[in-house]
């Protein structure tokens, strides 16, 4: 079939697997160094940004807001590591990949996300019960969406990450950094205590995913 016959959206799917889906050897020493100091520069503001924000945050916070913070972190890192399933791993690392195989991946993961959100959820009550601080049961509670979020943007940042895209990384990795800390010194400014630290851990992945997870969306097709 002729490519002038090929209909717009089919046209815009070869688009889209031409830069993520299509692994090409031209200039891959060049763009692998260029992804390796777009990759250092992301970690190093990043590093900027935590670094003063939580400076600032150390005169505006108790230690108390710190504490009942850290209370929770445990449970939601060891759930988000859990409940990757090392398939963005997989995807970031697999030779021939199509788009209705990450599709496929992004399903899983999806719903592995939200799965993982409802057990800390509903297990939230019980973290509380545990330290003997029901602040702790309602910081595990909202926390849970992280999971939702890790859930949903995995397949798109290995993605990034196997076509040597740093650079929408980068942007993702200076948005997220600059509007967490904001958020949190804004918020911390102003009183609202541990609370500073729940909104910078939701804000940081939401913006991320928001900007980083632009470049593909999974197909539905059967």
């Amino acid at each position: 079939e002729s490519p002038l016959n090929v209909p717009h959206s089919e046209v815009e799917v070869h688009f889209r697997m031409h830069i993520l889906f299509q692994t090409s050897t031209d200039r891959l020493k060049q763009r692998a160094q260029r992804a390796s100091v777009l990759n250092l520069t992301a970690r190093g503001i990043d590093f900027i940004f935590q670094f003063v924000s939580l400076i600032v945050l150390a005169r505006l916070l108790t230690p108390a807001d710190y504490g009942v913070f850290a209370m929770v972190m445990p449970f939601v890192w060891l759930l988000v590591t859990v409940g990757d399933l090392g398939l963005a791993s997989a995807v970031l690392q697999q030779p021939d990949l199509n788009e209705r195989q990450a599709s496929a991946v992004f399903q899983v993961n999806a719903i592995a996300g939200v799965a993982f959100a409802l057990v800390l959820f509903l297990c939230s009550p019980f973290i509380g019960w545990f330290y003997g601080d029901p602040r702790v049961t309602e910081i595990a509670a909202i926390l849970s969406v992280m999971l939702v979020v890790s859930g949903f943007t995995a397949v798109q940042q290995a993605l990034l990450r196997r076509a040597l895209l740093f650079d929408v990384l980068l942007r993702a990795q200076i948005a997220s950094s600059a509007t967490s800390s904001a958020v949190a010194v804004f918020l911390a400014w102003n009183g609202a205590g541990y609370w500073a630290l729940v909104a910078r851990a939701l804000v940081d992945p939401l913006i991320y995913s928001s900007v980083a997870g632009t470049k593909w969306s999974p197909c539905h097709d059967r």
